[in-house]
């Protein structure tokens, strides 16, 4: 759930119809695997990468809509996933301890059961994830193909959260001003239809 400023105070995902008392739902839809930017402008300045997003020519085409098979996992798998989620570099024997499960059984499941299902996303961010302001637009385009390529130039990592009709992009930058810039020069050319700015304040 992300506390949001702007036209709406929620973003609110989840695997279940939920219903909600005293809060009217703005807008509806289903969620699709999400896209992670590999960040290719690691080494430059963000204003100087969100320049050469603004410059960019666009490649058309929708991100690709797909939702994992449910999960056939048992509770002992989830209890292993809860434990490894941030860390897939956790020694097999921490998590042993932690499950009470014997090492090798932890090391079977996770590589046969529960790895063959996650998505795995390597966020990079050079100056630490702290430092950078965010940004959560949602997007109507042809292009959204073309857009997670530009945004792979900037320095850190971009989220792609693709809906039925638009798409989210969690941005992380340095200046709103440079982004709007950006984001309004996409516009100009044709490769945004529409969009929604929102700015996360808090996220559970």
């Amino acid at each position: 759930m992300l506390f949001l400023s702007g036209a709406y105070d929620f973003f609110v995902t989840s695997q279940y119809d939920l219903k909600f008392k005293n809060f009217k739902i703005v807008k509806k839809s289903i969620s699709y695997t999400p896209y992670y930017t590999c960040p290719q402008g690691w080494n430059r300045k963000m204003k100087d990468s969100l320049h050469s997003v603004a410059e960019s020519t666009l490649s058309k085409g929708k991100l690709k809509r797909e939702i994992e098979d449910w999960l056939p996992w048992e509770d002992f798998h989830f209890k292993i996933y809860e434990i490894m989620k941030n860390n897939v570099q956790m020694p097999f024997s921490k998590v042993a301890d932690l499950t009470r499960y014997a090492q090798t059984t932890v090391k079977r499941y996770f590589y046969r059961d529960i790895l063959p299902y996650c998505d795995i996303s390597h966020y990079f961010f050079p100056k630490g994830y702290d430092y950078y302001e965010q940004a959560f637009i949602v997007v109507r385009s042809e292009y959204e193909k073309g857009l997670y390529e530009a945004f792979s130039k900037l320095p850190c990592t971009s989220y792609f959260l693709p809906f039925e009709e638009e798409i989210a992009i969690g941005i992380f930058h340095e200046s709103i001003g440079d982004l709007m810039h950006t984001i309004r020069k996409l516009e100009e050319k044709g490769y945004i239809e529409k969009y929604l700015l929102l700015v996360p304040l808090h996220w559970k």
